[in-house]
């Protein structure tokens, strides 16, 4: 009889859980959606493919078919008002936020790109986050920061709290000023991000909008952002007037003009390329700096530019140097004027160059084009100047010769009215070419070859 009791029991336990099995297994999660009316583009439409946890290549693991009802797309701007402010981006379509820090992981819903996040913490290549109160984890390499703190401005980074300094609500266009000297301007809101721009102490940015940490801002026409505790919204004069220091050396045969390209502070704002040009550029833009010694261009061409000016006092030459000194204010289309009021009978411009390609390397000389809509009258002898220097600089160097690049959108030519070459000594970017031409020996080198070129281009040898 007991026996029987059991048997009735278990049947029965078994009917009831068959009944409740169909409606737990029809049972799925809430779907999260941001508040409306934000403005977003939704991402497509999630069905059986989980969204991008890695790059293309590790996703062995993402083959799996996690099923609909794990599935949970998460699109717009911020997806809630109420969480702590979003101090994080997405940057990947249909990225995976998942239960743990690994793939293998349950998926917990899908990230569409541009959604602005909570960043809470990073671990392992996995970035811990939140969102519509929804915590999980997803591969920091489709998260970017919105407030990373900078670190290699050239002013010492400041400690929390060193400045009281209000910014303006994001949207607002106002006017601020730079409280601290070469500040970098970024593409992005990152200290990872491109450098577009170095801001002098007390120069004027107009301010697009601020996050907590990082400034919206323009200058000139560079569009970019600067570390909030380096703006002031009070005016700030600059700390002393601009320093030309422009110097005639007299050795009572030709003059040459010197101009060691660029210097300590670019000078973003805006003068026309040529005389009547309608197009603009930056006055004096920053220059390249050594891959490997971390040399700055302007401290290279003015080493390179006072040897050159040495050299040919030695051989009988006047010279003009456009700047003797790293810390002046002198515009491009100010150079080429200044040489030609000195009484400069031609203008060498001295730089080194860079390029995206390490291995690029090499001598370059830059002229006006036969059809320069400013100087026509310069090319035939702005030519010549750059073949005889390029020339005599790659026998003497044993450089490659990388030719003649003939311009017409460079302000030092187009404001000149003396024959003028860009000579571009080496690669910056290149390890090798740029640790040779930090070297006292190499400098010789180039000196000589530039001031060979210098002596046929007058003799016409």
């Amino acid at each position: 009889m007991r026996k029987l009791i059991i048997v009735c029991r278990i049947i029965l336990c078994l009917s009831i859980c068959g009944l409740m099995l169909p409606a737990c297994a029809s049972r799925k999660p809430t779907t999260i959606t941001s508040p409306s009316p934000a403005p977003f583009t939704a991402a497509p439409e999630v069905t059986n493919e989980p969204g991008s946890d890695i790059q293309a290549s590790e996703t062995s693991s993402e083959t799996e078919n996690p099923g609909d009802d794990l599935l949970t797309e998460i699109t717009g701007v911020f997806a809630s008002e109420t969480e702590q402010p979003a101090n994080a981006r997405v940057t990947g379509n249909n990225v995976n936020l998942r239960e743990e820090p690994s793939t293998e992981s349950q998926i917990m819903a899908v990230l569409s790109k541009g959604l602005e996040i909570v960043l809470l913490g990073e671990e392992n290549g996995w970035a811990n986050v939140r969102v519509n109160g929804v915590t999980g984890y997803v591969s920091d390499k489709f998260v970017t920061s919105l407030i990373d703190t900078p670190v290699d401005n050239s002013a010492e980074t400041p400690e929390p709290g060193d400045t009281g300094e209000q910014t303006p609500a994001p949207g607002d266009i106002s006017t601020a000023w730079i409280s601290a000297p070469d500040v970098n301007l970024r593409s992005l809101p990152s200290k990872d991000a491109e450098i577009v721009g170095i801001l002098a102490y007390g120069q004027e940015i107009t301010v697009l909008g601020a996050s907590d940490e990082w400034v919206h801002a323009i200058s000139g026409d560079i569009e970019g952002y600067v570390f909030k505790d380096f703006v002031s919204t009070d005016e700030i004069a600059p700390t002393a007037e601009p320093v030309t220091a422009s110097v005639k050396h007299e050795g009572g045969g030709l003059m040459v003009a010197i101009d060691a390209g660029h210097q300590a502070h670019a000078n973003n704002s805006l003068e026309p390329i040529g005389p009547g040009a309608s197009e603009s550029k930056a006055k004096v833009a920053s220059g390249t700096q050594g891959v490997s010694t971390k040399v700055p261009e302007y401290q290279l061409a003015l080493a390179v530019s006072l040897k050159l000016r040495d050299e040919l006092l030695a051989r009988g030459y006047s010279v003009y140097m456009i700047r003797e000194t790293n810390d002046v204010d002198i515009s491009n289309k100010e150079r080429a004027i200044l040489a030609a009021d000195a009484g400069a009978d031609i203008l060498v411009r001295i730089h080194a160059d860079g390029s995206e390609n390490s291995a690029v390397n090499g001598i370059l000389t830059l002229c006006p084009t036969k059809n320069n809509p400013f100087i026509p009258q310069l090319y035939a002898s702005s030519r010549t100047l750059s073949e005889d220097i390029l020339n005599a600089m790659v026998a003497e160097t044993g450089a490659k010769n990388r030719g003649i690049s003939e311009v017409d959108n460079m302000s030092g030519i187009n404001w000149s009215s003396v024959p003028v070459t860009i000579v571009e000594m080496g690669l910056m970017t290149n390890p090798a070419e740029d640790e040779l031409m930090e070297t006292d020996a190499y400098q010789q080198k180039l000196i000589k070859g530039m001031a060979d070129g210098i002596d046929r281009y007058f003799t016409g040898q």
